[in-house]
């Protein structure tokens, strides 16, 4: 996710800053696989972010697997 653009979509949206670190915890330590799931935050909210701000902004470049599959 990309903190940056969250960060100010957040403050243009005019929401508190425990906003954010409610997504970041949704996102790094809940790991919810989407803004629909971020139940803390009313369905407005998560519609307005699922338009503006991408769950998951990362492409992985390279995929690497260990020849024992662990």
């Amino acid at each position: 996710m990309n903190l940056s653009v969250l960060s100010e979509v957040m403050k243009e949206m005019g929401q508190p800053a425990f906003r954010l670190a409610q997504a970041k915890r949704a996102f790094y330590v809940e790991m919810l696989a989407g803004w629909h799931e971020v139940t803390p935050f009313s369905k407005a909210l998560r519609d307005e972010l699922e338009k503006r701000v991408p769950w998951d902004s990362l492409t992985p470049g390279r995929v690497l697997e260990s020849s024992n599959k662990d």
